[in-house]
């Protein structure tokens, strides 16, 4: 990969850029609306990590953070150029890092069930299925709800 990448939180980007990349690239993108609920508080409290790579957004990734064991990955997403490079596994293991420092226990997550991509890659992080989401993405759009119990620390 070239160029310099680094990770920013949500006071570094404006809600423009990051609902942008989102309906660009994610396959179920959030209204615009819905990302001025991150901004404000609405959905609870949120830990959002951004990367950037050459003063451009490559990379985001947002859990919900309300519940005091479990982070809820609402989003995990990365733009086609830097997919397969690694950028999505050093997001979620970075996160998974920092919420194992708050004292969670757990990640919880919805994928749909013919993102096989998706699902495989959860799958060799340790993710479990919990249940199915009959049309949880809509008429005919299963759903899968997923769980990684976190390692303890040492």
């Amino acid at each position: 990969m070239t160029g310099h990448k680094h990770f920013a939180d949500l006071s570094q980007a404006s809600l423009e850029e990051t609902s942008i990349f989102d309906s660009k690239y994610f396959p179920n993108p959030w209204t615009k609306a819905k990302w001025n609920q991150v901004s404000n508080g609405e959905l609870g409290p949120c830990m959002l990590g951004l990367v950037y790579k050459d003063k451009r957004l490559v990379g985001l990734i947002l859990f919900g953070i309300a519940d005091p064991d479990t982070g809820h990955l609402y989003k995990i997403l990365v733009s086609p150029d830097e997919q397969g490079s690694g950028l999505s596994q050093e997001l979620l293991l970075r996160s998974e890092s920092h919420l194992q420092h708050g004292k969670y226990i757990s990640v919880y997550l919805e994928v749909e069930q013919s993102n096989l991509r998706a699902l495989a890659f959860y799958q060799k992080h340790g993710y479990q299925v919990l249940v199915k989401k009959k049309g949880f993405y809509g008429a005919g759009r299963d759903g899968l709800a997923l769980e990684h119990i976190l390692p303890k620390l040492v």
